[in-house]
């Protein structure tokens, strides 16, 4: 297993609040995370899968980054 985040360090990461990282979660957005240890710990993301998340949001132009978010809204 590789390196564990916390949810501010992914946010600064991301650019977003602690917060969004909350919504996102019970959304089902953002990247994958882990709760180690039952539904009161703290959510933990692996750095990889930080990686990856970001790997998916890359775009080359605002024309494909908007066909992207038209796509998803399908």
């Amino acid at each position: 297993m590789g390196t564990t985040l916390t949810t501010k360090e992914v946010a600064k990461i991301l650019c977003v609040c602690p917060g969004t990282l909350r919504i996102w979660r019970m959304q089902g957005k953002g990247p994958v995370y882990v709760r180690p240890r039952g539904p009161r710990s703290h959510a933990l993301y692996l750095e990889e899968d930080v990686e990856s998340y970001l790997r998916q949001h890359r775009f080359a132009s605002t024309a494909e980054e908007a066909a992207g978010a038209a796509e998803a809204k399908r």
